[in-house]
């Protein structure tokens, strides 16, 4: 993996930090801008402004990458859980990484 420092918790897999901007696109049309803050494999933290996003399945959409189906698991405080259904790929997570260092 990367030479960048995951967030030290007591996980089944390390959170990477990261600084990605993203948009989340439900099926209903409404769209979210959001920067994504951590990731793991399967899934990632969102930081957002305005109203809480609505719980459930999405597209999840940052870098050059295509869409990502995920569903959001929690909201709190400006900030959503989110689960990648399916999880990523090893490189592809590796790239994001090294890629996307946070600020």
């Amino acid at each position: 993996m990367s030479n960048t420092r995951p967030n030290a918790e007591d996980r089944r897999e390390p959170r990477w930090r990261v600084s990605l901007p993203c948009r989340l696109r439900w099926t209903n049309g409404l769209k979210m801008d959001g920067q994504v803050v951590d990731i793991t494999s399967t899934g990632c933290r969102v930081a957002y402004s305005g109203h809480d996003p609505r719980l459930g399945y999405l597209l999840l959409s940052f870098g050059n990458f295509d869409s990502f189906d995920a569903e959001i698991i929690w909201v709190k405080d400006g900030e959503a859980g989110m689960a990648f259904r399916p999880a990523l790929h090893t490189a592809v997570l590796d790239h994001i990484v090294r890629s996307n260092p946070a600020e």
